[in-house]
């Protein structure tokens, strides 16, 4: 579980309970761990810097012998 205030205008998200919810700018809501990730890559202003995506990790190369 993630705290978090809605930035936009209004915006539908996955609550701590794993329900759908909607809510307006300004509100203080409580979104679930698995989603938190897409939550704030999605709540972000027109001008505002969205934040960096995850680092993946390289992964080794497979030699073929």
């Amino acid at each position: 579980m993630a705290d978090r205030t809605i930035r936009l205008g209004s915006m539908f998200f996955i609550d701590d309970k794993g329900r759908p919810r909607r809510a307006d700018a300004g509100t203080k809501v409580s979104v679930h761990s698995d989603f938190v990730e897409r939550f704030d890559r999605l709540n972000v202003l027109s001008g505002d810097e969205p934040p960096e995506p995850p680092r993946r990790r390289a992964s080794k190369a497979k030699s073929e012998d």
